[in-house]
C-alpha cells in the first residue's frame, strides 16, 4: 500500500529512467499533463521504477503527492476508448486536488502528474495526440526508441 502523502518526500533531482530525465521544474510547468510514451516493453520496468522511486504505481502512474491508487481504478472502470479514459483520469486529478485544497492540505512538487497511460497509448500515438492537440495533455517528449 502506498504511504500517505505526508510520508512521500520531495525530491530535487530529475527523475531519471533509462536516461529519461525529467526535472521538477518541467513537471510544475507542465502540470497535469505530462504524457510519456514508451516501448510497450519498458512499461513494466517503469511502473515499478515509478512504485520504488514515489511511492506508487498502477495501470496510470500519477507522480503525486497524494500516493493513493484512485487514478488506477479510475482508469480500469472508465468507458472503453483511450480517450475518454484520459478524460475520465484527469477529471479524477481535478476532482482529488480540488478536495485537498478546500481540505486545506498543502500542494506538493509531486501533484505534477507523469501519465502513463495504458497500452493503446503506446500503440496508438494518433490516439494520445489527438488528446495533446485538444490540450488534455501536453506532449513534454516522445521518449519511443
Amino acid at each position: 500500500m502506498p504511504p500517505p502523502a505526508e510520508q512521500l518526500t520531495t525530491s530535487e533531482q530529475p527523475l531519471d529512467f533509462r536516461g529519461m530525465r525529467i526535472s521538477p521544474e518541467e513537471l510544475e510547468e507542465n502540470g497535469d499533463g505530462v504524457l510519456a510514451i514508451l516501448p510497450n516493453d519498458q512499461v513494466v520496468e517503469l511502473l515499478e521504477w515509478m512504485r520504488v522511486r514515489i511511492g506508487h504505481g498502477g495501470a496510470t502512474v500519477g507522480g503525486t503527492s497524494s500516493g493513493e491508487e484512485w487514478g488506477y481504478r479510475v482508469v480500469r472502470q472508465a468507458p472503453s476508448g483511450l480517450y475518454a479514459r484520459m478524460q475520465q483520469f484527469l477529471g479524477a486529478v481535478a476532482q482529488v486536488r480540488a478536495e485537498r485544497i478546500a481540505a486545506g492540505k498543502r500542494q506538493k512538487r509531486w501533484d505534477s502528474i507523469i501519465h502513463v497511460v495504458g497500452h493503446e497509448a503506446l500503440t496508438c500515438p494518433e490516439i494520445a495526440a489527438e488528446a495533446v492537440e485538444d490540450g488534455w495533455l501536453t506532449l513534454l517528449r516522445d521518449f519511443r526508441a
